[in-house]
């Protein structure tokens, strides 16, 4: 973990310290993959520094290029080690507002410096989290309520507008650009020839709409799991509460009778 906060650091590396460092990245992939991985970083706070290093996108597109692919590995180790944990990191994960450290990626995310799809796969990460919250080990954890209490819904909302409006402004344009190409034609048929470009052009934007770029379709497949998760142990809980309820009243009834209102 410590070379991962020297490599985002240094950027003027030897090629062959580069290969090192990549070899070190693919053992930290197998590693991860093995069940209370996450448990081993927490002593020496290394992942933390694993979620903040994921946590850096306001500026993504002026990174260099192998530092972009080095934040995607790190991505990807991260994931590993939320996915085979049992549960136990959800304290610490509270603990450090590490819920919070990912939203405000989330949250300042920008169409021109910034990538929707790495964006998205922070997304995909506080699903990851929210879903190891609800396995054996966690203790009573609940990280959904993290994101709820750092305003991380309307952020998530924000983010789906924000690509939704920029796959808008694309599909404009590429009218606009279209419809250009032929302000050149002859005038001869022109009325006719601008006619047809007139209707392809309402065809395509019509045919256009219905279709989500990825990331806005992930993110509304992230918000309906987000709200599925945990849904079955919410229901659980409540039956057994009303079950707690009816078997306290006489004959499983309550013992205050029901006023019906009065009609006038």
């Amino acid at each position: 973990m410590i070379s991962l906060e020297r490599v985002g650091n240094d950027l003027n590396r030897p090629v062959h310290k580069v290969e090192v460092e990549g070899s070190i990245v693919h053992i930290m992939k197998a590693l991860a993959s093995y069940p209370g991985a996450a448990l081993s970083l927490i002593e020496d706070d290394s992942l933390q520094l694993l979620f903040q290093m994921v946590a850096t996108d306001k500026e993504f597109s002026t990174l260099p290029l192998h530092i972009i692919q080095l934040h995607r590995h790190a991505m990807q180790i991260l994931g590993l080690l939320l996915v085979n944990d049992n549960g136990g990191v959800a304290k610490y994960i509270h603990a450090r507002h590490l819920i919070k450290v990912l939203l405000m990626t989330v949250k300042d995310f920008n169409t021109k410096t910034g990538d929707a799809a790495y964006t998205m796969g922070i997304i995909d990460l506080l699903l990851e989290c929210v879903e190891l919250s609800y396995r054996s080990e966690a203790g009573g954890v609940r990280l959904r309520d993290d994101i709820q209490n750092a305003h991380g819904y309307h952020f998530l909302v924000q983010f789906g507008l924000t690509l939704s409006s920029s796959q808008r402004n694309q599909i404009e344009q590429s009218i606009l650009v279209d419809s250009g190409s032929h302000k050149n034609t002859s005038s001869l048929g022109s009325n006719v020839v601008h006619d047809m470009t007139r209707n392809q052009d309402a065809n395509r934007q019509d045919e256009s709409h219905p279709n989500l770029s990825p990331s806005l379709s992930r993110l509304l497949d992230v918000l309906v799991n987000l709200a599925l998760t945990g849904r079955e142990e919410n229901v659980a809980s409540q039956v057994g509460r009303a079950s707690k309820v009816v078997n306290s009243k006489p004959n499983g009834h309550s013992s205050r009778p029901f006023n019906f209102p009065r009609l006038e």
